[in-house]
């Protein structure tokens, strides 16, 4: 099943709004993305030899891949063991619910996926709906390298100091418009997550399992966080109607993977 699903990522019907060269070498270069997670997992399942450096010569891309093959693995068992709690919470609440745990991982992806592609090239499918759309690698690396420092204050457990709180609590109001442009991108695995976080204290497999995968994001953040620093981040870009043109000032954060 996440074979199946990856091997199919981006769907080819997406290819038929891709009505620009650059739309075109982003859904070609996503396409690539899935393809190398795909025969990573693929050689994982069989058991046979995995030839890494032969299928992705490219360090940071050949590391963002195996980071991602982790997270698929994570989230597929965090659905898989939590299944009962989803389904009793949401099936009766949602119309066309997924029939199974697979069904669940495939529109996780699926949407996943669309999000990358439009912070690429399809601003338009942003909450926004705006057809323009600017990135900036700085702005990038300056928003995670943040969301760690706060991160790392909330959990120390403890007294923050005035700044520390003005800090945590403006990088969080700015966490919230940004989830809203990308809200409805992850929403099946919003709703999944906060079931079982629910339900993780009267499960310690499903508890461990949502810390695995909380680690293996935080794994994908620190590598963006590696790609986007200033000393070897790209130059930024904007996109105007799927045409990629040089960024101006002041560029909009970009939270793909894909700069």
């Amino acid at each position: 099943m996440i074979l199946q699903t990856l091997e199919e990522l981006p769907p080819d019907e997406w290819f038929n709004d891709c009505n620009t060269q650059d739309r075109i070498d982003s859904w070609n270069r996503w396409k690539h993305f899935y393809s190398i997670i795909h025969a990573f997992l693929k050689a994982h399942f069989s058991r046979e030899e995995l030839l890494v450096d032969t299928l992705c010569p490219d360090p940071d891309l050949k590391e963002m891949c195996g980071f991602y093959m982790d997270y698929c693995l994570a989230l597929y068992a965090v659905i898989s063991w939590g299944w009962k709690y989803i389904r009793e919470k949401l099936e009766d609440e949602i119309e066309d619910f997924p029939s199974n745990p697979g069904e669940m991982f495939d529109l996780i992806l699926q949407s996943e996926a669309l999000g990358f592609l439009s912070s690429c090239v399809f601003p338009e499918y942003l909450a926004s709906g705006n057809y323009y759309y600017e990135f900036s690698p700085r702005k990038t690396y300056n928003f995670y390298k943040k969301s760690s420092k706060v991160e790392q204050l909330r959990k120390s457990g403890k007294k923050l100091t005035k700044k520390d709180k003005i800090l945590v609590q403006k990088h969080l109001e700015e966490i919230s418009k940004k989830k809203l442009e990308i809200a409805h991108f992850y929403k099946w695995f919003n709703l999944c997550i906060q079931v079982c976080e629910k339900a993780k204290t009267k499960d310690k497999v499903l508890k461990n399992r949502l810390e695995e995968l909380s680690r293996k994001s935080r794994e994908i953040r620190n590598k963006i966080l590696s790609m986007y620093h200033p000393r070897k981040a790209p130059p930024g870009h904007a996109i105007n109607n799927g045409v990629r043109l040089p960024a101006t000032k002041g560029a909009y954060l970009n939270v793909s993977l894909q700069s």
